[in-house]
């Protein structure tokens, strides 16, 4: 435990980084009074001992996450209320996604696996516990507990399958037809489902930036919390599309 490095800025240097952070240690954290963020503490506490049981039940591939997850506070000096988290094991496995602590908003920049052949890289650690690990780290970077993000944002979309959706949308401009689709069809939307899911939250609606290919995704806590190990159950991919089909 404890590996994770963190950089300050621009001074992202593997041989310096500023400090190694333990995800799973306690923090002095001091309140932090924004109307953009869930103030949710069981959500949160949910959230943390999700990682703690991805630390002890599948501890070879966490150790593999903590050694190769690289946080940068204040990317740029640009925003302090921002902190970076960048998960790369292998050439052609990038995880990068920012917390703008802000603007409540955790955005998913890069996240990908595939080879240079354009085949899928097998590793065990799901984008879900990727998320939930760099989600915890920048909290404690920041200095904050207990709170949540109030949207997500899949910048600059780039799945064939998404850009698809995005595109009869701006056809269409069938917003309930967007959602359910961007939802149930995409890796985009099927992922960001289950990682609010893990967060406590649910997607409620969502919205198209224009001229970027990004898509916002708004977000309420959820009533009931689930145990840990129960998750969001999704619609099988053939079984929506043979729905689809039938409605055509």
């Amino acid at each position: 435990m404890g590996y994770a490095k963190v950089y300050e800025g621009n001074n992202f240097n593997k041989e310096e980084g500023v400090y190694e952070l333990d995800i799973l240690g306690s923090i002095i954290s001091a309140p932090h009074d924004n109307d953009n963020l869930f103030h949710f503490p069981a959500a949160y506490q949910r959230l943390e001992e999700y990682v703690r049981h991805h630390s002890i039940h599948k501890a070879d591939e966490y150790n593999i996450l903590d050694t190769k997850t690289d946080f940068i506070k204040n990317p740029e000096y640009k925003n302090a209320s921002i902190v970076q988290a960048y998960f790369n094991p292998h050439r052609s496995i990038h995880f990068k996604n920012l917390m703008d602590f802000s603007t409540g908003e955790l955005t998913f920049r890069t996240n990908y696996r595939r080879s240079a052949f354009g085949n899928k890289v097998s590793i065990n650690t799901t984008a879900t516990e990727i998320t939930c690990y760099q989600y915890l780290g920048m909290t404690k970077i920041f200095g904050v507990q207990n709170v949540l993000p109030k949207t997500f944002l899949r910048s600059a979309i780039e799945n064939d399958t998404a850009l698809s959706v995005i595109q009869r949308y701006e056809d269409t401009k069938d917003d309930a037809e967007f959602f359910k689709d961007f939802i149930n069809k995409t890796d985009n939307g099927r992922s960001s489902t289950r990682i609010a899911d893990a967060f406590g939250l649910k997607i409620t609606t969502i919205a198209l930036v224009k001229k970027s290919n990004s898509v916002r995704l708004f977000l309420q806590p959820q009533e009931v919390l689930k145990p840990i190990g129960e998750s969001v159950a999704l619609l099988p991919r053939e079984v929506i599309n043979k729905q689809t089909q039938t409605t055509q």
